[in-house]
């Protein structure tokens, strides 16, 4: 295992917000993490989507592999534009 596998953090806090970057989009379609899970080899993220209002599926799991492509976009807590 090298140092970094074993210090390995999550990208995203409790909080935070996420969406993923698309072309001609005036409205990011942001999730806000409710919950992370330790997993082994990273994390599952927790997240809700805040401006969906119709539909079941208010609600997403997602992997901390998402990250790696930069389509995905973090938005820290109290950093929002």
């Amino acid at each position: 295992m090298t140092i970094e596998e074993f210090t390995k953090r999550c990208p995203v806090e409790i909080g935070d917000y996420f969406y993923r970057k698309r072309p001609n989009e005036t409205i990011p379609d942001r999730l806000e993490v409710t919950a992370i899970k330790e997993v082994v080899g990273g994390y599952f993220i927790t997240a809700k989507y805040i401006y969906h209002s119709i539909g079941p599926d208010f609600e997403r799991t997602f992997s901390d592999i998402i990250f790696k492509d930069p389509a995905w976009v973090i938005e820290k807590r109290g950093t929002q534009v």
